[in-house]
């Protein structure tokens, strides 16, 4: 995930930044945690190490640093 939001507002905030830098492949994932709703912002699939790199580098150009990594 890019971040997690409590609000839906600011994780489509920050799905049209992503969607403005050309990373088309990112959405909203809506999870629970401790009772609450988390808006989770995700990219994927990530076909590879190769594509994930490349991804945080992109990610960081536009000043969001800190991804990770989930594999399901």
């Amino acid at each position: 995930p890019v971040r997690a939001f409590r609000a839906h507002a600011h994780a489509d905030r920050r799905l049209g930044i992503l969607s403005l830098a050309g990373i088309r492949n990112a959405y909203i994932h809506e999870d629970q945690a401790g009772g609450k709703t988390l808006y989770r912002v995700r990219i994927g699939p990530v076909a590879d190490v190769v594509q994930y790199d490349v991804l945080v580098a992109e990610l960081e150009n536009i000043g969001i640093g800190d991804p990770y990594l989930i594999t399901e």
